[in-house]
């Protein structure tokens, strides 16, 4: 390797390798950063748990009211069909599942946000 020129590659500068490679770390990388008192990790957990509840509460909205609306085009269609007296089977049993999804969507928010 040393014919190519490849035997004694030149010495990188640290800050410059810290940053091409962080995982290395070394004596000169700076530790992890830590908040300063215990009191101060407990507020940062507990806020963090906020967070993390409530943008599961969203997304379970979200995802509630996505499966409404769609329940909703679903009935209206159906409604269409027991006008003209020919039912379909299927919308029948799409409008189920629709629901047993909303309902099961309601009930995993209700456990998680305990």
């Amino acid at each position: 390797m040393t014919a190519v020129g490849m035997g004694d590659p030149p010495v990188i500068e640290p800050s410059i390798a810290r940053h091409l490679s962080p995982g290395q770390g070394g004596l000169l990388a700076p530790p992890k950063p830590v908040l300063p008192n215990k009191m101060d990790r407990f507020s940062a957990s507990v806020h963090q748990a906020a967070y993390k509840s409530s943008s599961l509460a969203v997304r379970a909205l979200n995802v509630s009211y996505l499966l409404s609306a769609y329940q909703a085009e679903l009935l209206d269609d159906l409604g269409h069909q027991l006008d003209k007296g020919t039912p379909s089977p299927t919308l029948w049993k799409e409008i189920i599942t629709v629901n047993g999804l909303v309902l099961r969507n309601a009930r995993q928010l209700s456990w998680r946000c305990l």
